[in-house]
């Protein structure tokens, strides 16, 4: 696990977070559901529409970097929030 600091910043308030995250090592070995097929066609293509606008280059899918994002967000305490 790593613990990590961070400055938060709003229109009202600046305030630190901190919070523990495991590791990418422990993120990538848990297994996990994979996005479907028409879900990623769908995001990457609207995605990649608006970055070429701008003359960006196109992003591809990571499955990899899609399960470390999922199991983030899975494991997020809004506290901030609330």
């Amino acid at each position: 696990m790593l613990t990590v600091n961070f400055l938060v910043i709003t229109d009202t308030m600046v305030y630190n977070e901190t919070m523990t995250v495991p590791t990418a090592t422990e993120w990538t070995m848990a297994a996990c559901t994979p996005a479907t097929t028409d879900y990623i066609d769908l995001t990457i293509k609207h995605h990649n529409d608006i970055r070429a606008n701008h003359s960006a280059n196109p992003l591809v899918w990571d499955d990899d970097l899609s399960c470390i994002a999922q199991r983030h967000v899975e494991s997020c305490i809004a506290e901030h929030l609330m």
